[in-house]
């Protein structure tokens, strides 16, 4: 069986697992009016967002993109600026190994 989260025009499917957590997400896919976004520093050896490993944050990005959160990363040192859109969007600064630019 399947539950169809509806709110306006946007729906949202939990047809496989369904938890309150994955109930909730969907919930929150239709209610929220933009997504939001979090943003995951890199370039002073931060714990990677990609990483599957106990040192990585693959799992936290997954549970993020389920929760209806965007998730990027961004290197500050090597020129990259916020994108415009970031306004609302926080940025996450996980474990750095290296001392920060001046």
């Amino acid at each position: 069986f399947a539950v169809v989260a509806e709110y306006g025009d946007k729906k949202s499917f939990v047809d496989e697992g369904l938890t309150e957590a994955s109930l909730t997400s969907a919930i929150i896919k239709v209610t929220r009016e933009k997504s939001k976004t979090i943003y995951f520093l890199s370039g002073h050896g931060e714990a990677n967002l990609n990483d599957g490993s106990g040192e990585g944050l693959s799992a936290l990005r997954q549970g993020l993109q389920e929760m209806s959160f965007q998730t990027g990363t961004l290197t500050l040192a090597a020129g990259d600026r916020l994108p415009d859109q970031a306004q609302d969007a926080v940025l996450a600064i996980v474990g750095p190994k290296t001392a920060f630019l001046d």
